[in-house]
């Protein structure tokens, strides 16, 4: 089976910026889930059998490629099938929770200036998370930070939102993300240390926060989508 490749995200939306990234996605029959970076292109490897399995299981990448991604080539037309074996469940809880857990960690955990970057785009990746989330559980398929915005129009949250576009500290984000949490995540995980919060990643399986853990580590910017092993 040949290769099907997908362009997603802003530029794959329409809503992109001068310094948008282009995302695209590639997956083979066979292969191995990893990404490559080459300045603003990042280009994303995922086994076609992955692909099905997270579109089944209601997946929140998934569903953003389903209802998002274009095709720039797909001989084989496997973006179709990808497309009807999605489900959507009827709650996103366990995802909220995970989205809460790293926004809380971000918060208590003190970084130097060369982790604000990473940092950064987690923060905006846990808030989109968490609103995706809600609004799929009333029926509504946003993935699109400007939308969202106009959904959510606190200045609060754009702030939050926006982080992503900033290398730098932002002013007045904790008070911001502290509210967010308050308002719209799971508040609980902002009372635990940070000891506790890695037993809580543990035990959630999640694999984003994991990562995020390893890139602030080594200070390398990494994909959300693919932290999972294949």
């Amino acid at each position: 089976m040949s290769a099907c490749v997908l362009l997603f995200g802003s530029m794959a939306r329409g809503d992109s910026s001068g310094t948008s990234d282009v995302d695209l996605l590639i997956s083979e029959e066979t292969g191995s889930i990893k990404s490559e970076r080459a300045g603003r292109v990042e280009v994303q490897y995922t086994p076609q059998k992955y692909l099905l399995e997270m579109s089944a299981r209601g997946d929140l990448f998934a569903i953003h490629l389903a209802y998002e991604a274009k095709v720039v080539a797909d001989p084989d037309g496997f973006f179709d099938s990808f497309k009807k074996s999605l489900k959507i469940k009827s709650s996103y809880a366990k995802e909220r929770e995970s989205a809460s857990a790293l926004a809380a960690y971000l918060l208590k955990r003190k970084l130097s200036k060369r982790q604000f970057p990473i940092r950064n785009k987690r923060i905006a990746w846990c808030v989109r998370t968490i609103l995706i989330s809600l609004l799929l559980e009333d029926g509504e398929i946003v993935f699109s930070p400007m939308r969202l915005q106009e959904l959510y129009p606190d200045k609060r949250i754009g702030i939050l939102l926006n982080a992503r576009r900033t290398k730098i500290d932002i002013s007045g984000y904790k008070k911001a993300l502290r509210w967010f949490l308050e308002e719209f995540g799971e508040d609980e995980f902002s009372r635990k240390g940070l000891k506790q919060l890695r037993q809580v990643f543990k035990q959630q399986d999640n694999k984003v926060a994991e990562s995020t853990i390893r890139s602030l580590s080594c200070s390398v910017a990494f994909s959300p989508y693919h932290t999972r092993s294949a």
